[in-house]
């Protein structure tokens, strides 16, 4: 988990969690801290169902509604300004002041630092919408990818041994867990033709 959510810490919020040996297990959190505790597997168990919790909590929130609602702003922010851009030097060549020319220079030059500045929350929002877009795929296909023993499942999406998880999760794409879900809906068509045929 790269995001979180409103009305959750991200000093609370577990982002991942790592074995070191079979010694410690060491938590990063959201904010960036780490901690490092002693290892179990029931301790292993309770950090899971802690980041189950938080996916699901962040999957009922309004977080999918409040990121594509900063995208919407910072994309119109960004036109805006890039319209202006366009037009200064419409204002310098038309006007004979050389005050008026500074003004809309320098009105340019800051137009530009925040295109760029809102283009970069556009691109973060929409990072942040297609994490929980992947999170909302894994919590609805969680059973299945978790107790799938035909490897048909997880073809085109992971290359080693390595199980898909909440743990884990960030180390795939939104487009790797899209094809999860479309192998998903593959394997559910086949069954339902080759049980007709049996019929």
């Amino acid at each position: 988990m790269n995001y979180g959510y409103e009305g959750a810490a991200q000093s609370s919020l577990i982002k991942k969690f790592m074995e070191n040996g079979n010694d410690n297990i060491t938590i990063t959190y959201l904010d960036g801290h780490t901690n490092t505790i002693p290892f179990s597997e029931e301790v292993k168990e309770k950090l899971y169902q802690q980041l189950l919790k938080q996916a699901i909590e962040r999957n009922n929130s309004d977080a999918l509604m409040n990121a594509k609602e900063k995208r919407k702003w910072a994309a119109s922010f960004m036109i805006g300004e890039i319209i202006m851009i366009l037009l200064a030097p419409v204002a310098i060549l038309t006007n004979k002041s050389e005050k008026a020319q500074l003004i809309a220079g320098i009105a340019g030059s800051i137009l530009t630092i925040d295109a760029v500045v809102n283009g970069h929350k556009f691109k973060m929002a929409n990072e942040e919408i297609k994490e929980i877009k992947k999170y909302a795929i894994y919590l609805k296909m969680r059973d299945k990818i978790e107790q799938n023993t035909d490897q048909t499942l997880f073809c085109g999406v992971k290359d080693q041994e390595q199980e898909i998880n909440l743990n884990n999760i960030d180390e795939y794409s939104f487009a790797k867990i899209k094809r999860l879900n479309r192998n998903h809906q593959v394997q559910k068509l086949a069954n339902n033709i080759f049980t007709r045929k049996a019929y």
